[in-house]
């Protein structure tokens, strides 16, 4: 069993717009999802998508864009009418799921943390005042019908979700083949409801005494437990004790916006864009003065929401997102900007991707949200643990007591070089209750942004109407962050400005000093420019070899190195060697001992395309064949369960080919966005190895976004030919075992041309040798 834990988090996926991968079986002409930028009115676009046999799925009200589904041989036509700078694949978004453990490493496995508690008192304003720890709640700052939007899986509004009684205000779903069709019901997924619930919850659940859960709170915080009897739970004798479950805005009020279907389905990016959209509608219609009543009174009932067409929603939560090729500029990233100019405060997990840099997702990547990565606070995960594993097992889990940025967390910077995450909260051992009325442990970046979605409603609820705006909320909920809380040496990319600070954040706007711009990151035309503007460099290789000795790694702590990958390199050779360990055995993780954690990601920004993922012991070899053009990134963390620090040598190897001269070059435009390419394919061949380079790749900001279409002999473009080189890797490489011979034909399609054109370069080889045209 791996390292780690099962619990409910935030997913992104990438998913290739043609389908399965060669061999796999694909339905005739089945029409796959694209994103069209395209200026109002929309019918020309909508004629042209008809005309090849597809549909129109969404047409947006608030930035200038259409989605549709067209039949997948009719996209290569589609590129010949539409500007490929403004085309997009609809690249899927996975419902939140269980979260992927950290690698192997033997221990006993463990299952998501789910309790049944004997008995729940919804909390008032005197209770939270007593019972919260935070000093904002103290003071009557509590969120006080600040209306939040959760974009999600709904949010159940139901009785047996005591934790949420009187938040959830209505919703609207944007799942239309569900057979769950509120966004309010308790059939839905849980992860809404266990978001929301550590955004907005104000009850106290009863647990026995004698159970693990109260034991582990006495152990490791015992402020966050209550005796009983006591006279405000009456229901709690003795023998029990009470857990108080106090959201970070208990008082502010939710509309659910349902994304993700009851099944465990994906989204689409298309169907996100649709609810970011529908948000500032209803913003925009409260402010032009529509009355914000229910358009289908009566309603409130779990099954049957309200819904309104005008509502003072101040701030949405997203804990989801998914790959960019234009950080900051797509359309998702560019509508977090709309938001605030409506006067509505994005708040965005940046993912649980790991450690690795660069693989924050977007809207997260926006310049206009408030991007939150995941801290692991040491208390939380030993009650987690415990709970696992047994009492007392969380202090020999964690071993280190100071405050880290979770494992799993995504880092910065963006590709256009901007730090990121902005700011980081809790994500471990986040306390929940699920649309089932059961209580949950969970952990993920997915938990920590609710927490400072409800830090931002906390902060609006404070002050005057019309004092602030929603900028401001964001500039001060990041400037105010507390980058002195985590003890793991975490840096900017790794944790932001720091820990989520509401009593500073609300200083900051009420003395005036929140800044009301956005930042502009006035990016180069390569990734490494943009990030050497932020202190970081590619490492230098001598003679084709890198070497250093990492030192001192607090628990926790991740050392990130950028290594630079043009189209001649097919190989790096990664060691780590020398391991040395600060603590004796004896006082190491006595679960474990203490080690090191290595993750490579390849040269994919926005999302992690894992190479290696691995707990190192002892000195070891890692061989990366074929790594993609770019920057491909290590990240050594000094494993976050050690008791003491590591150090290590790091030596990287580079190898590279004799190139073959190129099949064919070219150029795609957004006038010639496909050429087509036959080559003469010898018989007896064993193997042949397709192709791809373009100049703007994963190295190259912003990204295009080239597919490479193989048709065999006497096959037209269509289903039937192979379009495994139609993904979001740079180069697109196919392989072809037993090639028949004769004229294949390659199609190169710049799908997305965010230069508006690229010069390519194809490479053909058959059992070594060159192919010709």
């Amino acid at each position: 069993m791996k390292r780690g834990i099962f619990a409910f988090v935030f997913l992104a996926l990438v998913s290739a717009l043609y389908g399965p991968a060669i061999g796999q079986q694909r339905p005739a002409n089945s029409k796959k999802g694209i994103i069209i930028r395209a200026a109002k009115p929309y019918d020309n676009i909508k004629t042209t998508v008809r005309n090849l046999g597809g549909d129109i799925t969404y047409e947006y009200e608030n930035i200038d864009a259409v989605a549709a589904r067209v039949p997948e041989d009719k996209l290569t036509a589609l590129t010949s009418s539409v500007d490929a700078a403004g085309l997009y694949k609809d690249v899927a978004v996975r419902v939140p799921e269980a979260i992927a453990p950290a690698p192997a490493k033997p221990k006993k496995g463990v299952t998501v943390v789910r309790l049944n508690s004997r008995g729940a008192v919804l909390l008032n304003g005197d209770d939270i005042a007593r019972l919260s720890p935070t000093q904002a709640h103290k003071d009557g700052n509590r969120g006080r019908n600040v209306v939040v939007a959760v974009v999600d899986t709904g949010v159940a509004n139901a009785q047996q979700v005591n934790a949420l009684e009187g938040t959830v205000i209505g919703g609207e779903t944007f799942v239309t083949d569900d057979p769950v069709s509120s966004p309010t019901s308790t059939k839905n997924d849980p992860h809404g409801t266990q978001v929301a619930s550590v955004m907005a919850a104000h009850a106290g659940f009863v647990f026995p005494n004698d159970s693990v859960l109260v034991q582990s709170y006495k152990a490791n915080d015992p402020s966050g437990v209550i005796s009983c009897p006591n006279s405000r739970f009456p229901g709690c004798a003795a023998g029990q004790s009470v857990i108080p479950m106090i959201g970070a805005a208990p008082e502010a009020r939710i509309y659910a916006i349902k994304v993700f279907d009851s099944q465990g389905g994906g989204a689409t990016k298309s169907r996100i864009i649709a609810a970011m959209d529908r948000l500032i509608t209803l913003k925009r219609n409260f402010d032009r003065g529509r009355p914000s009543v229910p358009v289908n009174s009566p309603c409130g009932s779990e099954d049957n929401p309200c819904r309104f067409d005008s509502l003072p929603v101040q701030v949405v939560n997203m804990s989801l997102g998914g790959p960019t090729l234009f950080a900051g500029n797509d359309v998702e990233d560019q509508l977090t900007e709309q938001l605030l100019k409506v006067g509505i405060t994005p708040v965005v997990s940046a993912g649980n991707e790991g450690m690795a840099a660069m693989t924050g997702n977007s809207p997260g990547t926006g310049k206009g949200s408030v991007t939150v990565g995941a801290a692991s606070l040491a208390v939380r995960e030993r009650i987690i643990r415990d709970l696992e594993l047994g009492l007392g097992q969380g202090a020999l889990f964690r071993a280190s007591t100071h405050d880290q940025t979770a494992w799993f967390s995504s880092r910065g910077p963006t590709a256009d070089g901007r730090l990121d995450p902005d700011v980081v909260a809790n994500g471990v051992g986040n306390y929940t209750q699920a649309a089932d009325g059961s209580i949950t442990f969970v952990e993920g970046t997915s938990f920590a942004s609710p927490a400072v979605s409800g830090a931002a409603a906390v902060v609006i609820g404070a002050l005057r109407a019309g004092s602030f705006t929603a900028t401001e909320i964001r500039n001060a909920l990041i400037d105010s962050a507390d980058g002195n809380v985590l003890g793991d040496g975490s840096g900017a990319i790794d944790q932001g400005s720091g820990f989520v600070d509401v009593n500073a954040a609300l200083k900051m706007v009420r003395s005036g000093r929140a800044s009301s711009r956005l930042p502009d990151s006035n990016p180069e035309d390569t990734v490494a420019a943009n990030i050497k503007s932020l202190g970081f460099r590619p490492v230098r290789f001598d003679h084709n070899l890198f070497s250093t000795r990492v030192r001192n790694l607090r628990p926790g702590q991740v050392a990130h190195f950028f290594v630079s990958t043009k189209e001649e390199v097919n190989q790096l050779t990664v060691k780590l060697l020398n391991i040395t360990r600060e603590l004796p055995p004896e006082k190491q993780n006595q679960l474990f001992g203490d080690d090191t954690f290595l993750r490579i990601a390849d040269a994919p920004t926005s999302f992690f395309k894992a190479r290696v993922d691995e707990f190192v012991g002892s000195d070891s070899q890692f061989i990366i064949d074929e790594p993609q053009t770019g920057l491909v990134r290590l990240a050594l963390q000094s494993d976050w369960t050690n008791a003491g620090r590591i150090s290590a040598d790091v030596v990287i190897e580079r190898q590279k080919r004799p190139l073959l001269p190129e099949t064919a070059d070219g150029t795609v435009s957004s006038k010639q966005q496909s050429v087509q390419i036959p080559i003469t394919m010898p018989s007896g061949k064993s193997n042949a190895i397709f192709e791809t380079f373009w100049d703007n790749d994963w190295s190259a900001y912003p990204t295009n976004d080239l597919d490479m279409i193989l048709c065999p002999p006497g096959v037209p473009l269509g289903t039937s030919c192979n379009f495994a080189g139609a993904t979001l890797a740079s180069p697109e490489r196919v392989v072809i075992d037993n090639p028949a011979p004769g004229t294949w034909n390659v199609f190169v399609v710049g799908f997305t041309l965010n230069t508006h054109k690229d010069k390519f370069k194809l490479r053909v080889s058959a059992d070594g040798e060159r192919l010709r045209r």
